[in-house]
């Protein structure tokens, strides 16, 4: 409703549920935004009853392409975050239980650095090591990291190239190509 100044009054910038109008213009024209940019966006529930959780998603969009665009995003590799004195000896040449130590320890600096690990259920840990240190942790990372990043980063190890997948084996939707007829296997 206006008053006589033609000012809202009693409920400004909300909509009919309560909810925040300005949060939701806000986040229909980051979503806008995106899509110029030729990104496709999908809201899972969770964020569809959350929109300031959506808005800090869309932000983070934004901000990650906004680097991009500037070619500031973060080339240090992964391993930048370990303690100078932490070592990456080579799989063949560890056993299990510094295997688990060292897996356990590779998780925890990821954690504080806003970094999940979204592998394929039942891959051996062996191949997990392997994968993290002769791959991810020496390539550039590509993404902000670090403690005050303001997202968390998931790595799953997947490319869509099945064939080639370091998780194939373990893998269902790398079960479910023909990796015969995919021309690379006999």
């Amino acid at each position: 409703m206006l008053d006589a100044e033609n000012d809202w009054v009693d409920g400004r910038d909300k909509d009919n549920d309560g909810d925040n109008l300005d949060l939701d213009l806000e986040n229909e024209s980051l979503e806008l935004d995106i899509r110029i940019k030729g990104g496709e966006l999908y809201k899972s529930e969770e964020m569809e009853d959350k929109p300031e959780l959506y808005n800090q998603f869309l932000r983070n969009i934004m901000e990650y392409e906004a680097m991009v665009e500037e070619g500031t995003e973060d080339d240090r590799p992964l391993s930048y975050l370990f303690p100078d004195d932490f070592t990456f000896p080579p799989a063949d040449k560890i056993d299990g239980r510094e295997l688990d130590e060292k897996l356990a320890a590779i998780e925890e600096v990821f954690a504080a650095n806003h970094i999940e690990l979204g592998l394929v259920d039942g891959l051996p840990d062996e191949l997990i090591y392997k994968y993290l240190t002769e791959e991810v942790l020496l390539e550039p990372a590509g993404f902000p990291i670090g403690p005050d990043c303001p997202s968390t980063c998931v790595i799953d190890g997947c490319d869509g190239d099945c064939p080639d997948c370091f998780q194939k084996d373990h893998c269902e939707t790398a079960a479910e190509w023909d990796l015969e007829d995919y021309g690379r296997f006999s």
